[in-house]
C-alpha cells in the first residue's frame, strides 16, 4: 500500500468518536473526573504518580453564548462530547509562569491567581467533587485532527455585566447638578 498523509480537512474531521470543535474560546461546564494512574512518557519515563481528568462539557461560545454550538464539519455539537483537562495537584506553581493547573483551578474557582487559595475540604477528592458542574472559559485547539484545550486561555466564565439604563429624567437631573442648573451652549437642553 502506498504512503498517504491526510489533507488538512480529513485531520481537521478528526480521529474519534466526534469531529472536532472549530478553534475558539469556549465554555465548559465540568461533567466528570477520575484518577488514572500515569503512563510511562518522555517526562515520566517510569510512569510514577497519579492524573486527574476533568472532562468538560463545551456548552457555549465564550464571545457569543447565544450561538449554535456547529463542529467544523457544520454539525450540532453531540451532547456527550467532552474535552478532558489534566490536572496535577502537586503542580500549582507561579515561576517561571504560572502553572496550567493552577491557572484551571482558580479559573474554576474565579479566584485571583496570584492569592493564596484556602479550601475548606478535607481531601483532594471532595474538592474534585465540588467542581463538577462549574464553567470555565478555554481556548480550544486542532492538533493533528484532534481537539485540546488551549493551556495559555483558562479563565473564569463570568456573567457579562449589563449597563442599567437610565430614564431621561434622570439624566437631565444629573446635568443640573453639574452646571448647576445653567444651559450647555445657551440652549435650553442639557
Amino acid at each position: 500500500m502506498p504512503l498517504r498523509i491526510k489533507s488538512k480537512e480529513e485531520y481537521d474531521a478528526g480521529s474519534g468518536d466526534f469531529p472536532t470543535l472549530e478553534e475558539d474560546a469556549y465554555i465548559f461546564e465540568i461533567d466528570r473526573w477520575e484518577v488514572r494512574e500515569n503512563q510511562p512518557s518522555k517526562y515520566n519515563p517510569e510512569g510514577k504518580g497519579e492524573t486527574v481528568w476533568f472532562f468538560n462539557k463545551p456548552v457555549a461560545f465564550a464571545d457569543d453564548p447565544e450561538a449554535d454550538l456547529l463542529n467544523s464539519d457544520g454539525s450540532p455539537v453531540h451532547p456527550d462530547r467532552t474535552l478532558v483537562f489534566f490536572f496535577d495537584p502537586t503542580k500549582m506553581g507561579t515561576k517561571p509562569v504560572v502553572s496550567k493547573n493552577r491557572r484551571w483551578l482558580y479559573a474554576v474557582l474565579d479566584k485571583p491567581i496570584n492569592e493564596p487559595l484556602d479550601l475548606d475540604f478535607d481531601d483532594w477528592g471532595e474538592l474534585y467533587e465540588s467542581l463538577v458542574g462549574k464553567r470555565f472559559v478555554a481556548g480550544v485547539l486542532v492538533d493533528n485532527g484532534n481537539n485540546k484545550i488551549d493551556n495559555a486561555l483558562i479563565k473564569p466564565a463570568r456573567q457579562p455585566k449589563r449597563r442599567s439604563r437610565s430614564s431621561g429624567q434622570d439624566l437631565k437631573a444629573k446635568a443640573e447638578e453639574i452646571f448647576e442648573g445653567t444651559p450647555v451652549d445657551g440652549d435650553d437642553d442639557y
